[in-house]
């Protein structure tokens, strides 16, 4: 598939979006994390951005061409290979009442670090790579890609102890 984004002299550029989870206790509500926004502002129009993540909301105006909001999120739940919770994401941007762009998507909240003498960490806990080579065909059923067949290998895999594809 092939995806065009067009907008008027207000929009996001490509990953112009970042949802990032800032490590430590955040604030009364639970964690915080960090959404920095990229504009195209080809007039430096005004423009209101207002993001939702699951149920908390925040909003931000601007005239530049970057911004940032942190939202206090209670009850977050970080995403790890165990337990894969997802949250549903939107940024909007609105100038002079009319909405000019906006960008929905489902966000994994999670840290990912690395520390010498310890390895990787996965919010805070050390993850041992066990993986594996995974060719392109799908043995007797050849080189296609079937979503069902993919995701029976990826489950195999998991079941057995696995948590790296190359």
């Amino acid at each position: 598939p092939v995806w065009l984004r067009a907008h008027g002299s207000v929009g996001f550029p490509r990953d112009g979006v970042r949802v990032v989870l800032k490590d430590g206790p955040g604030g009364p509500g639970g964690p915080s994390v960090r959404i920095d926004v990229d504009l195209v502002n080809a007039d430096a129009e005004d423009v209101l951005l207002d993001v939702t993540l699951g149920a908390v909301r925040g909003s931000v105006r601007t005239t530049g061409t970057s911004a940032s909001v942190t939202l206090d999120v209670p009850g977050l739940q970080r995403w790890s290979a165990e337990a894969p919770h997802l949250y549903d994401f939107a940024v909007t941007a609105t100038t002079a009442g009319a909405v000019a762009d906006s960008w929905t998507q489902r966000v994994g909240l999670r840290t990912v670090s690395t520390v010498p003498g310890v390895g990787l960490l996965v919010n805070g806990a050390p993850v041992l790579l066990r993986g594996a080579c995974i060719h392109h065909d799908n043995g007797v059923l050849g080189a296609t890609t079937l979503a069902a067949a993919d995701h029976r290998r990826v489950s195999i895999l998991k079941d057995n102890g696995f948590n790296a594809i190359r």
